[in-house]
């Protein structure tokens, strides 16, 4: 993939990364996307460090959850303020339920100047459906 290639990758509306800032490791094409519940394991599964947010509501959360996420609610007043708080320059992957209120936070934080996004949007029901594993509070 040529430097100008690289450029292009970040998501619509966002700062552009430089290839220096890229990590040679990271599928960068996932970068801005949407991926596949599999893809979302493995990533997680190569790259320590990409965070987990998770979007629903503190009761789907218990209910089962990818570990290790971080549950905010994208229905609670402080949304806004906590996504506001979060390393803009750390790796996301943002999941809900089935995709709508991930799909929104993604335009959210893109908006807020967030560059390293990725989107399940079959969310935690395509990831149970795959029978990866969840953590639950039950």
């Amino acid at each position: 993939m040529t430097t100008a290639q690289l450029n292009m990758i970040d998501a619509p509306n966002s700062v552009p990364v430089r290839p220096a800032q890229l990590r040679p490791d990271v599928p960068h094409a996932y970068i801005g996307g949407d991926i596949d519940v599999v893809t979302a394991a493995q990533l997680l599964a190569t790259m320590p460090e990409l965070k987990v947010l998770d979007v629903r509501t503190p009761v789907e959360h218990g209910e089962g959850r990818i570990r290790g996420d971080l549950n905010l609610d994208f229905y609670a007043d402080e949304f806004a303020d906590q996504l506001a708080g979060l390393d803009r320059e750390a790796y996301y992957l943002i999941y809900c339920r089935c995709g709508g209120r991930s799909g929104m936070t993604i335009s959210f934080m893109r908006d807020l100047g967030f560059r390293h996004l990725i989107h399940m949007p079959a969310g935690i029901e395509g990831w149970v459906a795959a029978g990866l594993p969840i953590q639950s509070d039950r």
